[in-house]
């Protein structure tokens, strides 16, 4: 008889405090949930075909792009996909090579990428990035040096100092946020291009939605 009791009385406990549970889960007591990033474009070059080869692939002719989808170009032809075996272990990545006096900078451009941004929001563009020139001890540059163009609108590119501290050949971790909206557009067209008499490497390009950087 008392268990019968018992049980009766925490089911009874259990109706009354069914409003104030749910009062609690309707009002503003907690901080909406943050939506998680979603990488939806992502291009290594690590498949690029012949890329460790003496001739070094242009980038309009290259084969073995992780993205089948999307353009790569360059409107100079002089770019190129190669492999050196001191930097990333060995890893292929984008060569936009040193500019000459009256000569159009060579660039890396990826072009349809309405297909993936048409329909989405808050993205942001991470690549990694180094200047070749950074090499000997005391050489710096930064990572604005390289221009970068979202649909054919020159965007800025934030300052981050590259030296030789952590090593030669170094990537440095380049992290943008992009408006929704650029000229009036969803983001099309990405163009990296190289104004200076340096070579830049570029490798790893991302888009990512809802992406925020962790604080160190």
């Amino acid at each position: 008889m008392k268990t019968r009791q018992i049980l009766y009385n925490m089911a009874a406990a259990a109706l009354v405090s069914l409003p104030l549970l749910n009062s609690c889960v309707d009002n503003d007591d907690y901080a909406t949930v943050p939506v998680p990033p979603k990488e939806f474009y992502m291009e290594t070059f690590d498949s690029i075909k012949d890329a460790a080869s003496a001739t070094h692939p242009k980038v309009n002719a290259a084969v073995g792009y992780d993205d089948t989808i999307v353009v790569y170009k360059d409107p100079t032809n002089r770019a190129d996909i190669r492999v050196v075996s001191s930097v990333k272990s060995g890893s292929p990545f984008v060569w936009i090579p040193y500019n000459t006096q009256g000569m159009t900078p060579a660039s890396f451009m990826i072009n349809n990428l309405l297909h993936y941004t048409e329909n989405r929001s808050n993205i942001s563009l991470i690549y990694r990035f180094n200047d070749a020139a950074v090499y000997d001890p005391g050489t710096t540059s930064n990572t604005n040096k390289l221009i970068l163009k979202l649909n054919d609108e020159e965007y800025p590119v934030p300052s981050k100092e590259i030296t030789t501290a952590n090593g030669r050949n170094t990537y440095v971790d380049v992290w943008i946020p992009l408006p929704d909206s650029i000229g009036g557009a969803k983001l099309n067209k990405i163009e990296f291009s190289n104004p200076t008499s340096n070579g830049f490497r570029l490798d790893d390009i991302k888009l990512v939605e809802n992406y925020t950087p962790m604080k160190k």
